[in-house]
């Protein structure tokens, strides 16, 4: 493969994973904004909704 296409895949992927990381932060941070609080089990909710969302962007 030419040397331009490896480094636009690479760049590519980098890109990628660099956005993939900035949603997953933001989504976290909205997640556990709107999440009520009352007690461990709705932090427990708001965990298990954030590890969802993260595996689903992997």
């Amino acid at each position: 493969m030419p040397e331009f296409p490896k480094l636009l895949a690479s760049n590519l992927s980098a890109a990628r994973g660099a956005i993939n990381s900035l949603m997953a932060e933001l989504i976290e941070d909205h997640i556990r904004d709107h999440m009520p609080r009352n007690s461990k089990s709705s932090e427990e909710a708001a965990d298990d909704v954030i590890h969802i969302v993260c595996t689903y962007l992997e």
